[in-house]
């Protein structure tokens, strides 16, 4: 994985350094600062599953490929993030109000906000005919099921604050079957299959037709010019 998926390697040596064995650590040696310390690291944590949703899109949508300029016709890869952003923090400024914690709702309308970017980057290449392998589909199907049911968790935590350890009880079963659904994909390497010959070839039948155009137009400017 280091080597040809290094974001996703990123983000679970994190999760495994950070988040398991250095929490473990601090909460039966400085419990004092354990709650304060588990949010911070949560919250790069949540910031971190960027990078999963970027190692996606990449092998999705490669460079060089018409997708690779995907938003075939505008949506470029900064206006495609800063849109999902932006809805992310707005559902931050509604969540605030019923949780009352800046950490926990913005835990909350990111995970919304990255559920949106992997459901998006699915139908985009269902749309535009680009083929996933078992690799990057395992890897958007899981992490979309574990944001999904994430966001779910949230929601029976608001209906009812005694559903609390059902909440920690759900969350952390989903990030376990995430990491289990990862396993079986990557179990073996399955890369997405190349575009396909047409989707490569259409930019240069559009770069032929703009020169002939372009001759076409130098040609009867000259004509105005030298009658």
């Amino acid at each position: 994985m280091r080597g040809r998926y290094p974001f996703l390697f990123s983000y679970l040596v994190y999760s495994l350094l950070a988040m398991d064995l250095a929490l473990f650590v601090i909460r039966h040696a400085i419990p004092g600062i354990y709650p304060v310390l588990y949010w911070l690291l949560e919250m790069l944590s949540v910031c971190l599953r960027f990078c999963v949703i970027w190692e996606i899109y990449r092998h999705t949508f490669p460079r060089g490929s018409l997708g690779g300029g995907l938003a075939p016709k505008g949506l470029s890869a900064p206006f495609f993030w800063t849109i999902f952003l932006f809805l992310g923090a707005l559902n931050w400024i509604g969540a605030y109000g019923s949780f009352h914690s800046h950490f926990l709702a913005l835990e909350c309308s990111l995970s919304f906000a990255q559920a949106l970017l992997v459901l998006s980057l699915l139908l985009f290449a269902k749309h535009f005919g680009f083929h996933m392998g078992r690799d990057i589909w395992g890897l958007a199907v899981g992490l979309g099921a574990y944001l999904s049911i994430n966001i779910l968790g949230f929601a029976l935590f608001e209906i009812d604050r005694s559903m609390f350890q059902l909440y920690l009880t759900v969350t952390a079963l989903s990030f376990a079957g995430m990491l289990a659904m990862w396993t079986w994909a990557l179990w073996s390497y399955a890369p997405n299959p190349h575009p396909v010959g047409e989707l490569v070839s259409e930019p240069a039948e559009e770069t032929v037709w703009w020169e002939r155009r372009w001759e076409k137009a130098l040609g009867a400017v000259r004509k105005v010019v030298n009658p």
